[in-house]
């Protein structure tokens, strides 16, 4: 099992969080002594804005994860197409994100703790053979309370280019 990821979180240092090569999510509150598997337990997390599926009833599969580089507590757990997941103390407890599309990058913001830059692809990207003339679109988001609420910046056909500064 490959263990990949940053390695302390939390104000303390004390935690570490270990993502594995099989999509499983893995925190130890001591230093990595005791390690307990959490993925099944994001699963499980309430959100009031996530709608209900079989999708989660499925085994989760987490993509990777994001600490947010000024608080140490923040984490993004980033999951197969529509599923993340947030924590706000450093993986004890989760919350689902409702996101639209999958989700392909989450760029916290530096100064402001509760910012973030979400791009993410439409379905018909990830169709075989996908041009940029289908309707394949990236859109880039911005949320300002971690993932409740997410406004569409720009929305545009692969080719195009977007840039933004998140300082």
């Amino acid at each position: 099992m490959l263990f990949t990821g940053p390695p302390q979180l939390g104000q303390g240092n004390n935690v570490i969080m270990a993502h594995t090569s099989t999509r499983r999510l893995y925190r130890s509150t001591d230093q990595g002594k005791i390690w307990r598997e959490i993925t099944d337990d994001m699963a499980k997390a309430p959100s009031a804005r996530y709608s209900k599926s079989d999708e989660d009833k499925a085994d989760p599969k987490i993509e990777n994860y994001h600490v947010h580089p000024t608080n140490p507590d923040v984490v993004l757990g980033t999951g197969e197409d529509k599923r993340h997941f947030l924590s706000d103390n450093a993986g004890k407890t989760w919350r689902k994100i409702l996101s639209k599309n999958r989700i392909n990058r989450f760029i916290f913001h530096p100064k402001r703790p509760k910012w973030a830059i979400v791009t993410s692809l439409t379905e018909d990207c990830r169709k075989k053979g996908a041009t940029a003339a289908d309707t394949c679109n990236h859109m880039a988001w911005i949320t300002t309370d971690l993932g409740e609420r997410f406004t569409l910046i720009n929305a545009y056909r692969i080719g195009k280019l977007l840039l933004f500064n998140v300082g």
